[in-house]
């Protein structure tokens, strides 16, 4: 829609655009008039606002969840929405067929779909991974962490659980944990919090006799629990938003919005490895012979909220220094572990 859209627009006639579209290509958007549902609208915009998309001209693009519905002005950069979509439009027969050919990696196969993954998401965990996938990144770990380190200036951190790139510039991160902002503060105390709680005892690989664990669950009440303590805690004293202080739905729906988005944590629910989302015809089991890391049961099925391997990164650590000689006193720090 972009892509023929005026140079520039009211915030309105876009947001009725997209509603058009989506009519038309048969997919049905959450109630934009509720107020979840404007929610989930300015975060889409936002994040083409954050791409250089969409550029705030008059206004921002958040007004359109403003009680009395606010309006804008957008300039629509139409050239570089051609190249944000992953999918060929000129091909595309519709919405639907668009999706499903972006999501197919093409003839690059298992080695293109990887590397988009490693380098699009904050991590990549190993039951994300269908059979080949998993098997043409364990025999070219090594090789890639050069290619994307001379390429891209990221640092491979290789794992049990997965797989992630390090951005030690932060050139190219358009997320941030450890943060500024009452959001961030309370996604990492909430993080270090759960993995206090909920870390397993003895993780370990399955080549070496262990247990994989790349997710555990989350009780039910338990986030809310927590994040009533941090408020309680923390809420006052630093500051935090007097919005998020007074809705803690708000918060909570904030928050575990952006742990899932670092990957950190995840709605529980069928996984790549066992099939979801798979283009038709797409090879998902490893050459014969070869053997992969078994991923089944590497994190809980169901409902509700999962707590990721990922997240242990975040979770603090107390350092205990002896006395020194002039010292006269222990030296106790809380760090983030690297």
């Amino acid at each position: 829609m972009l892509v023929t859209a005026p140079e520039q627009m009211l915030l309105s006639q876009l947001v009725a655009d997209i509603r058009a579209a989506a009519a038309d290509a048969g997919i049905e958007l959450e109630e934009t008039g509720r107020a979840a549902g404007k929610r989930t609208l300015v975060a889409a915009l936002r994040q083409l606002v954050d791409w250089g998309v969409l550029i705030e001209t008059e206004g921002q693009v958040a007004a359109i969840a403003q009680e009395a519905g606010g309006e804008a002005l957008i300039t629509v950069d139409r050239e570089l929405a051609r190249v944000v979509v992953a999918g060929p439009l000129a091909q595309a027969r519709g919405g639907a067929d668009l999706v499903r050919r972006a999501a197919d990696p093409g003839f690059g196969g298992p080695r293109t779909y990887v590397r988009r993954m490693l380098v699009e998401r904050p991590v990549v965990h190993l039951d994300e991974l269908t059979d080949a996938e998993r098997d043409w990144l364990r025999t070219r770990q090594r090789r890639e962490a050069q290619a994307f380190s001379e390429l891209l200036g990221l640092e491979m951190e290789i794992r049990a659980e997965g797989v992630a790139l390090v951005d030690p510039e932060e050139e190219l991160t358009d997320l941030h944990l450890p943060g500024t902002g009452t959001v961030a503060q309370a996604a990492l105390l909430l993080a270090e919090r759960l993995v206090e709680q909920l870390r397993p005892q003895e993780p370990g690989h399955p080549a070496t006799g262990g247990t994989l664990v790349i997710g555990v669950a989350v009780p039910d009440g338990l986030v809310d629990e927590v994040l009533a303590e941090l408020v309680a805690g923390y809420g006052q004293r630093s500051n935090w938003q007097r919005g998020y202080l007074e809705d803690i739905p708000a918060l909570r729906e904030a928050v575990l919005d952006l742990l899932a988005r670092m990957r950190l944590m995840a709605r529980a629910g069928r996984l790549r490895a066992e099939g979801e989302g798979l283009p038709e015809g797409y090879a998902e089991e490893a050459p014969e012979g070869r053997t992969v890391t078994d991923v089944r049961g590497a994190r809980p099925g169901g409902d509700g909220w999962v707590l990721l391997a990922a997240a242990a990164r975040y979770a603090t650590r107390v350092t205990v220094r002896p006395a020194t000689a002039t010292g006269g006193g222990t030296d106790v720090q809380k760090e983030l572990p690297l």
